[in-house]
């Protein structure tokens, strides 16, 4: 674990709960689609600010500016602005956009919605 000024660099870790209780949002620069569960539990979390790479999969749980922030993939440039972005906003800015992506979380990814999804499923295909 390397410490910078205002982030702690973690690289891979099982414990991703424990860090996101340490934090104000997530940072979570992908360079290849696969599924984003630190987004979602982010998003669980209704005090926090997600920002990740623009890729497929992520692009359809962030909404740009609305429950969390995209960065252009590979650019650290894009990236750095995003994060200077977030640094400037208002108290309630932070919050409604928190509230916005738990609110997706909710509605995407809850417990009680996924398994409303599996009874859906079950009940077109069976057991």
């Amino acid at each position: 674990m390397r410490n910078a000024e205002n982030a702690i660099i973690i690289g891979f870790t099982n414990d991703v709960p424990h860090y996101l209780e340490l934090s104000q949002g997530l940072i979570f620069p992908a360079i290849r689609e696969h599924f984003p569960r630190p987004i979602i539990e982010a998003f669980g979390d209704e005090k926090k600010i997600a920002i990740a790479s623009d890729l497929p999969g992520i692009e359809e749980i962030i909404k740009d500016g609305e429950n969390g922030f995209l960065f252009k993939t590979f650019s650290s440039e894009d990236l750095a602005r995003k994060v200077n972005f977030t640094k400037g906003l208002t108290t309630k800015e932070r919050i409604q956009i928190g509230e916005k992506a738990y609110e997706s979380y909710l509605e995407k990814f809850s417990v009680k919605n996924v398994n409303r999804i599996r009874e859906i499923i079950i009940s077109i295909i069976g057991e």
